[in-house]
């Protein structure tokens, strides 16, 4: 009898031992699987504007990069990217990281962050943190001007700014 439950025994700590080593591997993997899906969320900002600047290419320069800086701790920041056209038209990249929602109002407003003014130009809505408009603007006209780029939070709280943009 002694010999079977000594038997009995071994096998359940083998068991418990498997168990408890599966448990462990469960775990990591689980751990390890979140962390891969914070890296690449955060990732996908650096992608996107990577993916930008080589759209841009050698002979279509940006000829503008500004950095778009959150507001009201929004935790949305990103890049600007200005580029002139052939036919004298300028388009406007924005990417952002931090977007919580889609179709965010962006627009370019007269003044600065601290003191934005009335709305100069209406830009594409935010989708997936992503805008791209082209303005009959000549890049150097904008330039020109006391521009501020401004997102906002949303279409039902337009009148608060997420993050903000000053084309200097």
């Amino acid at each position: 009898m002694e010999a079977k439950s000594k038997s009995e025994h071994e096998v359940l700590r083998h068991f418990s031992y498997q168990f408890f080593l599966s448990l462990i591997m469960i775990i990591t993997l689980s751990t390890l699987l979140l962390l891969v899906m914070t890296v690449i969320r955060n990732s996908q900002f650096y992608r996107t504007s990577g993916y930008i600047i080589k759209y841009l290419g050698e002979e279509k320069s940006a000829e503008g990069v500004f950095e778009i800086k959150e507001l009201n701790d929004s935790g949305q920041d990103g890049i600007l990217f200005l580029k002139t056209n052939k036919d004298d038209t300028t388009t406007v990249f924005v990417n952002t990281a931090g977007s919580a929602v889609d179709n965010q109002p962006v627009h370019f407003h007269s003044g600065t962050c601290d003191l934005p003014g009335e709305i100069l130009f209406d830009l594409k809505s935010l989708t997936s943190g992503i805008s791209s408009t082209t303005l009959s603007e000549k890049l150097t006209d904008l330039q020109e001007k006391e521009l501020v780029l401004v997102i906002h939070k949303s279409q039902e709280e337009a009148n608060t700014y997420n993050s903000c943009a000053e084309l200097k």
